[in-house]
C-alpha cells in the first residue's frame, strides 16, 4: 500500500516475541516468562504462524518447504531476517530480478549440497542470461549449474515436484533427456512443470 517503513514495523514487533521468548512461530508467549519454551498454559496462541509467514514472505520474500529455503523474486526495500530456523536471510538491491542465491549462480533455492549459514540474494534490474531455478517444491536439488542460455540441476529425492523457472525466453526441458511440457508466462518470464523426479535424475534447461 505504500507503506513499506510500516509493514517492517510490524515485522520487527513480531519477530522481537520470537528473538524475546525463544518460542516456535505457531505460539505467542505474552507471559512475561522470557526464554522458557515450555508450552504452559500461561501461553497464548494468536495464529503466530500466518502472521510469521505473512511477514516472512510476503514481506521479504522468502518461503521454506522440504527441499528448503527459496526466496521469490520482486522488487521492495531491503531486509534482513537473523535467525529464521538458524538461517540468516537477507535481500539487497534493486529490482524484479536475481540471478541466484550469492555463491549459488542459477539457483534461488538453497541447493541440498550447498548448504549455508547466510543466504544472501541481490536484486538485479535485468534479467539474468541463463535460466534460474526459482523452486522445486518439495524437492531437493543439488549440483546446480548455470552457464549462458543453460541451467541444470540433479534431484535428491524421488518424488513429484512443482517446478518453477526464470528464463529470458522460451527454453527447452529435459529429463534424462527427455523433454517436458511446461507453461509459459510471457510477462513475467516464467515457465512452470510438474515433474516426476527419481533421486539423481538431471534437468536441463537451455535456450
Amino acid at each position: 500500500g505504500g507503506l513499506p517503513e510500516e509493514a517492517f514495523r510490524c515485522m520487527d514487533a513480531y519477530l522481537s516475541y520470537f528473538k524475546k521468548y525463544k518460542v516456535a512461530v505457531e505460539t505467542f508467549n505474552l507471559s512475561g516468562c522470557d526464554g522458557d519454551a515450555h508450552q504452559l498454559s500461561c501461553w497464548q496462541a494468536f495464529s503466530a504462524t500466518a502472521a510469521a509467514q505473512a511477514i516472512i514472505s510476503g514481506i521479504a520474500g522468502w518461503f521454506i518447504h522440504r527441499g528448503g529455503f527459496y526466496w521469490m523474486p520482486g522488487d521492495g526495500p531491503e531486509s534482513c531476517i537473523d535467525r529464521l530456523n538458524g538461517k540468516i536471510l537477507k535481500v539487497s538491491g534493486k529490482g524484479n530480478y536475481a540471478s541466484g542465491l550469492q555463491g549459488i549462480p542459477g539457483s534461488l533455492q538453497e541447493p541440498a549440497d550447498q548448504k549455508q549459514e547466510t543466504l544472501e540474494v541481490i536484486r538485479e534490474t535485468a534479467i539474468p542470461e541463463h535460466p534460474v531455478l526459482l523452486c522445486a517444491i518439495g524437492l531437493p536439488v543439488k549440483a546446480v549449474k548455470a552457464e549462458k542460455g543453460s541451467l541444470q540441476f540433479r534431484a535428491d529425492a524421488s518424488l513429484r515436484a512443482p517446478v518453477r523457472i526464470l528464463a529470458a525466453k522460451r527454453p527447452e526441458i529435459q529429463i534424462n533427456g527427455i523433454p517436458q511440457a511446461y507453461e509459459w508466462d510471457e510477462a513475467t518470464s516464467t515457465l512452470w512443470f510438474d515433474g516426476s523426479f527419481r533421486k539423481e535424475d538431471l534437468c536441463t534447461i537451455s535456450f
